[in-house]
């Protein structure tokens, strides 16, 4: 098998397991390359380390179930992470906010589509169809 196919195949072991607690040793194992070699390979190929890949993989999934509203606690440890503060700080590194300040907003967003749907139709096709419905 060539050397990319296994980085390939590695990748999606990553997209496959990242809820777990997973390791160099562990993803690089998965890949028949030594630890050291496959983290050089991986950045080659992916422009990031299979550990910067992991915990945006993670990050994403902490979105997604804070969105639909899972507790702090409960994202952080399912996730594999050993404490709400790492994750916390982890999580407003890459979005900028906190995962309770992201939640609110959630929940802001949600409430005003509710109270107001239009306001989530882009202007653009509102003004293609206007004329012709009850959009106001």
């Amino acid at each position: 098998m060539s050397i990319y196919k296994k980085i390939a195949y590695s990748k999606i072991f990553i997209d496959d397991n990242h809820e777990k607690p997973l390791g160099l040793d562990e993803i690089s194992r998965e890949a028949c390359i030594s630890k050291f070699h496959y983290v050089r390979l991986f950045k080659t190929i992916y422009n990031k380390t299979p550990h910067q890949y992991l915990l945006e993989k993670k990050i994403d999934k902490a979105k997604e179930l804070l969105k639909k509203d899972y507790p702090v606690t409960d994202v952080c440890f399912q996730l594999g992470f050993e404490s709400i503060p790492s994750f916390s700080r982890l999580f407003k590194n890459y979005t900028g906010q906190s995962p309770r300040d992201y939640k609110q907003k959630i929940f802001q967003i949600n409430f005003a589509i509710k109270r107001e749907p239009l306001i989530v139709i882009p202007s653009c096709f509102m003004g293609m169809f206007a004329q012709n419905s009850n959009f106001e």
